[in-house]
């Protein structure tokens, strides 16, 4: 659900469209999901962002609801392989169910909206404001 949209405009981060820099801050992480021992961290990676950006609130929407989203995964799959057996399984649909909403919020962020993951996005809103 989008909550408004944005003109397209440059990212204070090293002068790039800021609907890439808001695509980057779920995409990095998501690639660094699937390293080794890189994906409990890959949370600093928008959350830098989120620091770094000074003019863009497109960008810096985006990077804070990257960070609750990717850090909430991480949560539910920590919790799911403590399960014997279907702990493996799971915690994999799970990841993938959270990269599938990654890519839907970066199909908003492409488009300068302010898409909102539902329970997540208003908490960021609130969060950022």
């Amino acid at each position: 659900m989008s909550k408004g949209s944005y003109s397209p405009h440059q990212s204070s981060i090293a002068n790039m469209d800021a609907n890439i820099m808001a695509i980057l801050t779920y995409a990095l992480p998501v690639i660094a999901a699937y390293l080794p021992i890189v994906w409990r961290i890959a949370w600093l990676i928008p959350i830098l962002i989120f620091f770094m950006e000074k003019k863009s609130n497109l960008v810096k929407f985006h990077a804070m609801q990257s960070v609750v989203l990717y850090v909430v995964r991480v949560i539910v799959i920590s919790i799911l392989h403590v399960i014997p057996l279907l702990g493996g399984l799971a915690s994999f649909i799970v990841g993938i169910i959270f990269t599938l909403i990654a890519i839907v919020a970066v199909i908003g962020a492409f488009n300068y909206e302010e898409f909102r993951i539902p329970f997540i996005g208003d908490f960021v809103a609130r969060l950022i404001k």
